[in-house]
């Protein structure tokens, strides 16, 4: 150890004798700073105080110019409580910054101040879709609501990976409409389908947007050939993906409800790993005559736009059509919600009425909506989802995903009633009806492995706990 603090002592005299009196640096301590970088006022008139650590003199001033606000110091020295005096806004939020610099070595800080507006920046478009003409150029129109100046919004297209031809030629405000103009579609067969997307960015860098499908017909004024269930039925392959390359339009009723969060499963990807956003994906399309029925998957969340009980048309070029045996299903994947061609709010009484015992189901009624007669609970006992929830979503596991609970008619017949631990009812203090009634849903068939396990050769096929289950929508679906 002496040795080593000999060393240190050399080398700390040799330092010294290598640095003259003039290479001395001085070292000035600077504290200049707010204690915090952020400060956000109501929208009513008032004052904000803001406390200010300096060791020095220190300028304040506004960054812009601010009619709005004003400071009660544009200098002082040493620690203060700054005091930002402001009127009431009738407008949108807005932002203002406050630049505080000192005398020694250019020390800045900068203050934000962001005060709310009485007013919420707005921009609803009457329509979610819009067709127009193909065989010549033209002009379309959408109403529009919005408080937002139309200088301030920006117009943005998504043509999409294939179209490069931008057809859209103006986009212009009128009297409460969106008019735009546009290029004759030089195609006989394929329309022509973009979005476009209105964006308002306010002062405090909020987004406020409204979103359109734009489709345009074919030269010939034709958006695609108006089929059947039944048609796009027959053009699935057992148990094989088949891209659907016609330009084909289906039509029916939206008979599953977003809001339970229970129409599809929410599969499991590992062990204990869900997908969460199955269901958030999946709607139930039952044909306009009630005889057959799609499970639909959107592209992701965000194109899953629609409301239990709409009439929609959808053009399903593009998508892909899977069909499922034992039993017989379709299933169709990839929609997103510029294939939308209409939707039009219908009411429960526009469904058609599927009244049915348990034994009477069939493997067309499979993705529709229908009422079982005289069932009951035989285990009436706890909440739809009768299980612990250390395992399931409530105590974030990846354990179990959905429950299967007993149902029984007067005949005898079993058939389970799923429930997605997503489902916000699912143990809402309601108990389970006592006796027997009618119960409401949309029929589906759906594996479940954590209950029976290793029942098949193959296993994405383990779990088959019956030919039919039934996924309720509603809490009122329950009689």
């Amino acid at each position: 150890m002496k040795h080593i603090y000999s060393i240190m002592a050399l080398v700390s005299l040799l330092f010294l004798g290598a640095c003259g009196d003039d290479q001395i640096v001085d070292h000035v301590y600077s504290e200049l700073g707010a204690k915090t970088d952020e400060v956000i006022v109501s929208a009513s008139e008032g004052y904000q105080e803001i406390s200010v650590l300096s060791n020095q003199h220190v300028t304040a001033s506004f960054l812009e110019d601010v009619q709005w606000a004003t400071l009660d110091k544009k200098e002082f020295d040493g620690d203060i409580v700054l005091t930002v005096d402001y009127e009431a806004n009738v407008g949108f939020p807005r932002v203002a910054k406050i630049l505080l610099k000192g005398d020694i070595q250019n020390r800045c800080d900068t203050i934000t101040l962001k005060q709310y507006g009485s007013e919420v920046p707005t921009i609803k478009l009457s329509e979610g879709s819009l067709q127009m003409n193909g065989s010549q150029d033209g002009q379309a129109s959408v109403g529009i609501n919005t408080n937002v100046n139309w200088e301030d919004v920006k117009v943005t297209f998504n043509y999409g990976e294939d179209e490069k031809d931008e057809w859209i030629k103006s986009v212009n405000y009128v009297d409460g409409e969106v008019e735009l103009s546009y290029e004759g579609n030089p195609s006989d067969t394929n329309p022509r389908i973009i979005t476009m997307t209105l964006t308002y960015k306010d002062e405090w860098g909020e987004s406020y947007s409204a979103t359109i499908n734009l489709m345009q017909k074919t030269n010939k004024n034709l958006l695609g050939r108006e089929v059947d269930f039944e048609d796009i039925r027959a053009l699935g392959l057992d148990e094989l993906d088949e891209t659907i390359n016609d330009y084909l339009l289906i039509t029916g009723y939206v008979v599953s409800n977003p809001d339970s969060k229970n129409a599809g499963e929410n599969p499991k990807t590992g062990k204990d790993k869900i997908d969460y956003e199955g269901s958030e994906k999946t709607i139930y399309l039952e044909s306009l005559d009630g005889k057959y029925g799609f499970c639909i998957e959107t592209d992701t969340p965000e194109d899953n736009v629609f409301k239990r009980y709409e009439k929609v048309t959808l053009l399903v070029q593009g998508l892909a059509l899977t069909k499922y045996i034992e039993p017989e299903r379709y299933v169709i994947k990839g929609l997103k919600s510029s294939s939308i061609v209409s939707r039009e709010q219908v009411s429960a009484s526009d469904i058609p009425v599927k009244e049915k015992y348990i034994n009477e189901l069939t493997d067309e009624d499979i993705y529709t909506y229908v009422t079982l007669k005289d069932c009951e609970f035989p285990i009436r006992k706890g909440s739809l989802t009768y299980i612990n929830d250390g395992f399931s979503l409530a105590k974030s596991s990846g354990a179990i995903s959905k429950y299967p609970q007993l149902l029984l008619d007067k005949n005898g017949s079993t058939i389970y009633l799923y429930t997605n631990t997503t489902c916000p009812y699912r143990r809402c203090g309601n108990v389970l009806p006592y006796g027997s009634g009618s119960i409401s849903g949309v029929v589906c068939f759906e594996y479940y492995p954590q209950y029976i396990y290793g029942d098949s050769d193959d296993p994405l096929k383990y779990g088959n706990i019956g030919r039919y289950q039934l996924r309720h929508q509603a809490w009122e679906d329950i009689k």
